[in-house]
C-alpha cells in the first residue's frame, strides 16, 4: 500500500486528497440537512401539543 501511494504523482494525490474531503464534506453537510428536517418535524409536533394543551386549560 505505502509503495503504491509513493509511487503516484503529486497531482493525483492532491486530486485524491481533495476529492477525500470533498466526499467527506458532502456526508457531513447530507447528515446535518437530514437532522435539520428531523428537528423540524419535532418542533412543529411539540408546537402542536402545546396548542392543545392551552386549549384543553382553557376549556377547564
Amino acid at each position: 500500500m505505502n509503495s503504491w501511494f509513493g509511487n503516484i504523482s503529486v497531482n493525483l494525490k492532491l486530486g485524491l486528497g481533495f476529492g477525500l474531503v470533498l466526499v467527506l464534506t458532502s456526508i457531513l453537510a447530507l447528515t446535518g440537512w437530514t437532522s435539520l428536517g428531523s428537528l423540524i418535524d419535532r418542533s412543529n409536533w411539540m408546537s402542536d401539543i402545546t396548542q392543545l394543551n392551552a386549549s384543553l386549560t382553557k376549556l377547564r
